[in-house]
């Protein structure tokens, strides 16, 4: 991709005494690797027998269209959000890069982020110096990538804010998620949690990104509010209990029929758990295999 695409988001607005929400293009430089670095190794993926990219220049699964190749497309393989979350569980690099991250929620006043590219290698995107305190993050991509890792510091939600929804939308329809049969963004907070959303119905998530952003990744404006008047009327907020947030944003996800799911995950990184509601509208985990 030849252009750079940047997201930008403020995960606090819209409440009593806090500014409108508006989403702003931030432009930054993203050095690669940057520090704090880790030396990378055998890039993991979900599934050794669909690595990416395939030689000879054709689509993530070999899917080359027409042309000389009498093979037939390979149907990617079904994943559930368990499947997902082997992108981090089952690679030592990207649980180090969420571990940095947990660092960085009491040392930092502002968002952090990691983005992992399709080959394992990554890019550190560090918080940007005029979103200190605002809960701001601002993201570039020179192509797509595999996953989103970002930090909430002190003070910001236990789980994921509207504006991380919609991110993933725009990024969506900006083409900078390589393949959303396995694309993770995850969240880890200074509340001591740490959380993956995953695409888990496709369907559902294109007609959300439909009315969310326009092709050029732009959000709509009154379809954010919209959300984001929902999430507070349920009473997501930064003064309730991790186990309250964790439930109401669950609800949030299956009211709103974003075609995403919340994947709860162990301090270490290691063990992960979906999350549905019992008849009392309480998350109760159910840990993957």
């Amino acid at each position: 991709m030849s252009e750079r695409n940047t997201i930008s988001q403020r995960t606090r607005c819209g409440y009593e005494g806090e500014p409108p929400c508006e989403i702003e293009e931030v432009s930054i430089k993203v050095p690669p690797r940057a520090i704090p670095s880790i030396t990378p190794g055998t890039p993991y993926g979900l599934d050794p027998g669909y690595p990416f990219p395939p030689s000879g220049g054709c689509g993530t699964y070999n899917n080359c269209g027409g042309g000389g190749s009498s093979s037939p497309p390979i149907t990617p393989p079904p994943t559930t959000p368990c499947d997902k979350a082997k992108l981090i569980s089952n690679s030592t690099i990207n649980k180090d890069l969420f571990n940095i991250l947990k660092g960085l929620t009491t040392s930092s006043g502002a968002e952090n982020a990691y983005t992992i590219n399709p080959d394992g290698t990554y890019d550190y995107h560090p918080g940007i110096t005029s979103g200190i305190g605002t809960g701001e993050l601002s993201l570039s991509f020179n192509g797509p990538v595999n996953a989103v890792l970002h930090s909430h510091y002190s003070g910001l939600f236990s789980t994921f804010s509207v504006s991380d929804v919609f991110a993933i939308a725009s990024m969506y329809k900006q083409g900078v998620i390589s393949n959303t049969n396995t694309f993770v963004f995850g969240v880890v907070t200074a509340s001591g949690t740490q959380y993956l959303l995953v695409i888990d119905d496709l369907q559902k998530f294109g007609n959300f990104t439909s009315s969310a952003v326009d092709f050029n990744g732009m959000l709509n404006s009154e379809f954010f509010r919209q959300y984001e008047s929902m999430y507070k009327n349920l009473g997501i907020s930064t003064l309730n209990t991790i186990q309250n947030n964790e439930s109401l944003f669950t609800k949030f996800l299956e009211m709103t029929n974003t075609g995403m799911k919340m994947v709860k995950g162990s301090s270490d990184f290691s063990n992960w758990s979906t999350l549905n509601l019992n008849y009392n509208d309480e998350a109760i985990p159910q840990q993957c295999n």
